[in-house]
């Protein structure tokens, strides 16, 4: 009976072990033979939140690295062998990597720009932003689908919010712009700039043909030609040439800091019959 017994703790404690195993092992997204690509290394690869791509973009990826990663084991079984250029690039790629890392703790989390600095420049500047070109504000979905086209138009004249309606279709289409800032005309289309040209901003959506795409847009608003730019259209412009001043003033301070307290060398004399004294 005891014997009986333990025979059957044995085959429950094993039946657990194996469960719990089982459990705790991933299921990965992709896997070249022991090689495991999970969602956070998709996500990483990827740079941004999965829910941002669409099943084919998700798929398209995942089968370049199982691609890549065939091919990187078959290369390792022919005895294909890194040569001593590539470890110099490896070793470059990783320095650059640790650098940029550093300098975004270092530098780009703790410099900032508000927004009476970004107002105070636009005031003390206002000549220096003339619009060169039109800019438009515009919402818009593309779809190279005829009758998705006829079923979006008919869902954005019933609900305003384009981002719902291509949340709905997304599988089928691409959304363009969700009407957050002006676009200057020169990167539209022809045949979208031409229409925007001599529309005004209204409230129903149109139908335009574009290299055999449909375009349902919107125009919101615009900034006309040799007009001073509104400063709602030059904020963000004024925000990144203020954050990218700030940032190169604390990269000097840091390399010239750098220069004084360490010790380097530079001896270009040694160059003197690989260089040209031109």
């Amino acid at each position: 009976m005891i014997i009986k017994n333990l025979k059957t703790a044995a085959v429950l404690i094993i039946f657990l072990l194996f469960r719990c195993s089982y459990l705790d092992r991933e299921l990965p997204v992709a896997a070249v033979e022991n090689v495991r690509l999970n969602q956070a290394e998709l996500e990483a690869g990827m740079n941004s939140n999965l829910k941002s791509y669409t099943s084919q973009e998700i798929l398209q990826y995942v089968n370049d690295w199982v691609d890549q990663e065939l091919l990187y084991q078959e290369a390792i079984r022919q005895n294909i062998l890194p040569t001593t250029d590539m470890e110099f690039e490896l070793e470059k790629l990783k320095k650059s990597m640790l650098v940029s890392r550093f300098l975004k703790e270092r530098i780009d989390n703790i410099i900032s720009v508000n927004d009476s600095e970004v107002e105070a420049y636009y005031e003390s500047n206002e000549a220096e932003f003339v619009a060169e070109s039109n800019y438009y504000k515009f919402e818009g979905i593309k779809t190279s689908s005829n009758s998705l086209s006829n079923v979006i138009l008919r869902e954005l004249h019933n609900n305003d919010n384009i981002l719902t309606v291509y949340e709905q279709n997304r599988e089928n289409c691409e959304i363009l712009s969700a009407g957050r800032q002006f676009i200057k005309d020169s990167i539209f289309p022809g045949p979208v700039a031409a229409e925007f040209r001599n529309k005004t901003p209204e409230r129903n959506f149109s139908r335009i043909s574009v290299n055999g795409e449909t375009w349902i847009v919107r125009l919101i608003d615009r900034q006309d030609r040799n007009t001073p730019r509104r400063f709602d259209i030059v904020r963000d412009e004024i925000y990144q040439k203020l954050l990218y001043k700030k940032r190169e003033e604390k990269y000097n301070e840091l390399i010239s800091r750098l220069r004084q307290n360490n010790k380097f060398e530079i001896n270009l004399s040694v160059l003197v019959d690989s260089v040209s004294t031109r």
